[in-house]
């Protein structure tokens, strides 16, 4: 990019003492100039800046990904899961009463009433907090999700989702604290999937 912005300097300058050689020695000095002032923007630590911010930028992207992705695997895991164990929604709502009226509905068959079930309570955990949704699927589910440290290391990461979506999107996010968070995102869905097929069956 500097040599860039000097070779687009000097054709203007070749282009000026083509129309008029009397500056033709001061050339040099204006060269000079240029360099000094365009030094700064492409040094060494400038750049440095440049992609470390760059760096973080594209960290942040992909920590936001993960954690969509993550959520959208455990949605979909505890869907699965209840509907090859449809009892598993009295376990967790032991006092829901449904009426007559809201069950024989003309043109939806009884499955349709189940899956309409199994929607409303993925989606009402979904809201909980990961500390919430961990332990209704070691409670309810028994499907444990990670260690306590892990899960303290999880709720970090959904706090630091939480701020790059509204409230710091320029917010660093180191490679170690990435990494870390990826693999956690991946074990997790990975040993709840393992798990939930051998207890349910399911997948």
């Amino acid at each position: 990019l500097k040599a860039e912005w000097m070779s687009v300097a000097q054709r203007g300058l070749d282009s000026a003492l083509a129309q008029d050689e009397k500056y033709k020695d001061q050339i040099p000095g204006i060269i000079s100039r240029i360099e000094r002032l365009i030094r700064p923007k492409y040094s060494k630590k400038t750049q440095r800046f440049y992609l470390e911010f760059l760096e973080d930028g594209i960290n942040a992207s992909e920590l936001l990904i993960r954690v969509a992705h993550f959520e959208a695997f455990m949605k979909d895991i505890h869907t699965e899961v209840l509907r090859s164990a449809p009892w598993l929604l009295g376990s967790t709502n032991p006092g829901r009463q449904i009426k007559f009226e809201k069950l024989f509905i003309p043109g939806r068959t009884l499955n349709d009433f189940l899956l309409q079930e199994i929607n409303r309570e993925v989606r009402s955990v979904d809201r909980e907090s990961l500390t919430f949704r961990s332990n209704y699927f070691a409670e309810h589910l028994k499907l444990p999700w990670c260690s306590k440290d892990d899960l303290e290391f999880l709720d970090q990461v959904s706090d630091t989702r939480n701020k790059l979506s509204h409230e710091q999107p320029s917010l660093p996010v180191s490679p170690p604290f990435l990494e870390k968070a990826s693999k956690l995102m991946r074990d997790i869905p990975g040993s709840c999937f393992a798990a939930a097929k051998k207890r349910y069956n399911c997948f």
